[in-house]
């Protein structure tokens, strides 16, 4: 009788991240990041550099096949093969930015069916302020995409500040959600 290895089963499923830990003897295997063949894409706009920021940070957590790409570098190409997608952007007289404004509007009706999807936005911290995560997330569900968590703010010091302490950290923990969302 032939037994599989741990190796070939990692193998077979082709997990080359994983964390192990043994309860009562048995063996847990999670796998960290993505499963291969899954194709992650993070679509922003930045005026500053704090969302820039925010959605390489992003794009790194959430593994090895994803991209980061400046909305005015983004074509269409580049959904293809595309399984999760995060856009960003920062909030501009109550919205997204006029460059972000204008790829949501070029979306179709069913372009992004079958898609997931998160967005986030950043913004000075202050009693009234737009939304544009929000605004964002509409515009993707209109397109069929399947938002899978709620749409998230990143803080910033004044107009062209710097982002606030812990929103780098408070990223790395939104694309845990992401991951199980």
């Amino acid at each position: 009788m032939h037994r599989n290895t741990i190796g070939d089963w990692l193998t077979k499923y082709e997990l080359t991240k994983y964390e192990t830990n043994s309860i009562d003897g048995l063996l847990e295997i999670k796998p960290l990041g993505q499963p291969k063949g899954q194709r992650s894409l993070v679509i922003f706009d930045t005026s500053f550099g704090n969302t820039k920021i925010i959605a390489e940070t992003i794009a790194k957590e959430l593994g090895n096949d994803t991209k980061a790409i400046s909305v005015i570098d983004f074509n269409n190409n580049e959904l293809e093969g595309t399984d999760l997608l995060v856009v960003g952007s920062p909030i501009i007289d109550w919205k997204p930015s006029e460059k972000m404004g204008n790829f949501l509007v070029s979306l179709s009706k069913d372009q992004l069916k079958g898609f997931k999807a998160a967005t986030f936005d950043t913004r000075v911290k202050i009693f009234f302020h737009g939304d544009a995560a929000k605004k964002i997330s509409q515009k993707l569900k209109e397109a069929r995409a399947e938002i899978i968590v709620q749409p998230q703010a990143f803080l910033v010091k004044g107009k062209e500040g710097l982002l606030i302490d812990g929103e780098i950290e408070k990223a790395i923990e939104w694309v845990k959600t992401i991951k199980t969302g």
